[in-house]
């Protein structure tokens, strides 16, 4: 309690208000920056297990259609369609 006249004086003529509005600034745009980022990985991933599951149902398509199994058949185990199927 001595001092706190003296320390308050002190912070009040001592803070920078500018300078604490650019830190600030800079604080949340690297946080807005690391959110951004790490959405943009969890949909990379996404994608990716999408894209991987479609090749693995058109290597599958391919597999069956080369042993002769009937294009119906091959709908219903890889959920491809017939056009994607003859296109194979």
């Amino acid at each position: 309690a001595k001092h706190s006249a003296e320390v308050r004086n002190m912070l009040i003529t001592e803070f920078d208000v500018d300078e604490y509005i650019r830190v600030s600034k800079e604080e949340g745009f690297e946080m807005g920056r690391e959110e951004g980022r790490e959405e943009g990985r969890k949909e990379g991933r996404e994608e990716g297990r999408e894209e991987g599951a479609e090749q693995k149902a058109k290597d599958v398509a391919r597999e069956m259609k080369a042993n002769n199994i009937a294009a119906d058949i091959i709908v219903k185990c890889t959920g491809l369609s017939e056009e994607e199927i003859q296109k194979l």
